[in-house]
């Protein structure tokens, strides 16, 4: 399930572009559905305004959990079948669905999981910051998708 978690949010909530969700949560909101995506975009921003260490501390989890079957499935049964059926497991429930849901549905998964996500980025800040510090000063600020009229 984290695995899914992590494949998902990774594609969902890196999807969602920061000036964005920033045009989200001003108002004034005509009706009850930009109300709503207002209050899931407030809570998303200030994780997707930390672009690289979400990046980093999404990666470290998939990677931590992926490697983790893995081993157990290895374990449980011979070398290769575990490599075939933890490929499988991995591909199918961590990776295909969970990300063709978090395509179509990422301010409401991203929303729902800030919690989760703000636990992972506490337990793996040690590592995850210094990387995306690095990030930071050689890519520089991220910028957002401009639009023009044209």
């Amino acid at each position: 399930m984290l695995s899914g978690t992590f494949s998902g949010l990774n594609l969902g909530l890196l999807g969602l572009d920061v000036k964005n969700l920033e045009l989200l949560t001003k108002g004034p909101f005509n009706n009850e559905d930009e109300e709503t995506d207002a209050k899931y975009a407030t809570a998303i921003l200030p994780l997707r305004k930390r672009g690289n260490l979400l990046l980093c501390t999404i990666l470290l989890g998939n990677v931590t959990v992926n490697s983790a079957l893995s081993i157990l499935m290895t374990d449980l049964t011979s070398g290769l079948m575990g490599l075939l059926v933890s490929t499988a497991i991995i591909v199918i429930f961590g990776e295909i669905v969970p990300q063709a849901v978090c395509s179509r549905y990422a301010l409401i998964v991203g929303a729902h999981t800030t919690y989760l996500v703000w636990f992972f980025v506490f337990l793996t800040f040690p590592i995850s910051f210094p990387i995306s510090a690095i990030l930071d000063k050689v890519l520089g600020e991220e910028v957002g998708n401009i639009l023009s009229k044209s």
